[in-house]
Parts: structure tokens; C-alpha cells; sequence
């Protein structure tokens, strides 16, 4: 439990912390400022949209274009919590499909 309230807290927390990192540079110079926003946002784009999507693959067995569009689904239509719940939700219609509408294909 713990592990799981630190994974969500650190999703909560972390575009605040990478706010406040920058202002901090801003006391440096601009430039030093601008690195430190580039740095942070080139590395949460390439956190969320490659890293964990891979990490999901092997951890719940879902390709990872399928958890970044459960992600952006669910959060359209339900916003932070449809996000939070779309790879399980993902998860278990992949196991009903499989399940229930095509378990012919595994005595092919």
C-alpha cells in the first residue's frame, strides 16, 4: 500500500516540484532557469509517454499504445481519476475480450 500511495503522490507532486526547481533557477539567471524547465519537461514527456507505458507492458501484460490511449481516454472522460483507473480498466476488458468473446483462437 504504502508503494502505491508513494507512486501517486509523487504523480501529484511532481509537476509542482519541477515548478519550484525552476523558480529557484530563476534566482541563478534565465538561461540556467530555461535549462532547468527543458531539462524537466523533456524528461517527464520521455517518463510518460515512453518509459512507463514500457514498464506497464511487462508489469500487466498491455502494449504500451494501449496504455497511452486508456490513459488519454479515461482522463477525457473522466479527468485525474479516469486516468488513474484506465489501465486496469484496460486490463480487465483485455481479459473479458479474451475470456469471452475470442477464446476460439487458442484451440487454433
Amino acid at each position: 500500500m504504502g508503494r502505491g500511495l508513494s507512486r501517486c503522490s509523487r504523480g501529484a507532486l511532481g509537476p509542482g516540484a519541477g515548478i519550484v526547481v525552476s523558480l529557484v533557477a530563476l534566482a541563478v539567471s534565465w538561461p540556467v532557469a530555461l535549462a532547468t524547465a527543458g531539462f524537466y519537461i523533456g524528461f517527464r514527456l520521455l517518463e510518460d509517454y515512453l518509459i512507463m507505458p514500457r514498464t506497464m507492458k511487462f508489469a500487466v501484460d498491455v502494449h504500451p499504445f494501449v496504455t497511452i490511449v486508456a490513459v488519454l481516454i479515461g482522463g477525457a472522460l473522466l479527468g485525474i481519476v479516469g486516468a488513474l483507473v484506465a489501465v486496469p480498466a484496460a486490463v480487465a476488458l483485455g481479459l473479458l475480450l479474451d475470456e469471452f468473446v475470442f477464446p476460439h483462437l487458442d484451440h487454433l
